[in-house]
């Protein structure tokens, strides 16, 4: 794929490793506190979205809920049509409001914190990102995903990435996945833990 890239964009999405496993995995190392310590940080958006771990999707009135098996966490989305709320703090995760077009589930993605793009851990986006998920029932068991990344300060247009298939597990239990800090304070110290638990039970 020929992404759109802004004459520097290029710069700012590819993460060149240097060495320091603060810099390199930024996934498990990153800053937080303010004196800057290191620890481990939950994915955010849009890795949790993209993991290959379980997700378990419930709906409860206007509002959609996503949990993800992934360093446990997961999103409540009001379903809508309401607007993202005024001077949102960024957070891992970002602000999600959503609505239905037709037989397809749209989330709306805002204030995220600057960070990894995807799952391989080798893409950024800035804090100007915005994304749009399209989610669609195909079948009984069957649901397509579909990701649109617009990140004006990287790219001149929204792409979109997908779709991608996913399939009905009713048979699986949601399991904890975890990111143990061990040690992450030291740079020379790599032996953090991940505790991530896919789940194939029958």
């Amino acid at each position: 794929m020929n992404l759109p890239f802004q004459p520097s964009g290029m710069d700012q999405w590819l993460l060149k490793p240097n060495g320091d496993p603060h810099h390199d995995r930024p996934m498990f190392y990153a800053p937080v506190t303010k004196g800057g310590d290191f620890g481990c940080r939950p994915p955010g958006m849009p890795q949790s979205a993209l993991t290959a771990n379980a997700q378990q999707f419930l709906q409860q009135g206007e509002y959609l809920a996503i949990v993800y098996e992934g360093i446990h966490s997961g999103r409540i989305i009001p379903m809508d049509g309401r607007p993202h709320p005024a001077d949102l703090e960024p957070t891992f995760l970002g602000n999600s409001v959503g609505h239905y077009e037709g037989d397809t589930a749209v989330v709306d993605t805002v204030a995220i914190r600057p960070g990894m793009s995807d799952v391989g851990g080798r893409h950024m986006h800035s804090d100007a990102v915005h994304y749009i998920e399209r989610y669609r029932r195909t079948g009984p068991k069957t649901m397509t995903f579909e990701l649109t990344t617009d990140d004006p300060k990287i790219f001149t247009k929204p792409w979109t990435s997908g779709p991608w298939k996913m399939e009905l597990r009713p048979e699986w239990t949601i399991l904890e996945g975890n990111c143990e800090d061990d040690g992450l304070d030291d740079p020379e110290k790599q032996d953090f833990k991940l505790l991530d638990y896919l789940h194939h039970s029958k």
